[in-house]
């Protein structure tokens, strides 16, 4: 809805959109270190992100979208859905916004270190 998203940006302000952005950005690598450290995942690309990331799975892809869906997460999107390359096969895209807490994030590292 256009008169919606004129009114949460003319709410918000140059300054808080800065501040919501700045949260995207700590909380995705925030979110990106944790599932590293479970040992289940790895990355895919060494380079700078904003709020989404690729990992590349060790297990079962469709077994960490049941376990994020059985929680109420959305779960990350499959990248070999879109790309047929030998290469992104078990590749996850995760993407965080300003909607998930510090509590959810680390919620979905426990899951997925389970």
């Amino acid at each position: 809805n256009v008169l919606a998203a004129n009114i949460f940006l003319s709410l918000m302000g140059t300054e808080g959109l800065y501040q919501i952005s700045l949260l995207n950005t700590k909380s995705a690598h925030y979110l990106e270190n944790l599932l590293l450290q479970t040992g289940k995942f790895e990355r895919v690309f060494d380079c700078p992100f904003y709020n989404e990331f690729l990992l590349k799975s060790k297990d079962d892809i469709s077994s960490i979208n049941k376990k994020l869906l059985g929680n109420n997460f959305v779960p990350p999107l499959k990248i070999c859905e879109f790309y047929q390359e030998e290469n992104l096969n078990n590749v996850l895209l995760f993407a965080v916004t300003e909607v998930l807490s510090r509590d959810n994030l680390n919620l979905v590292a426990k899951i997925l270190s389970e």
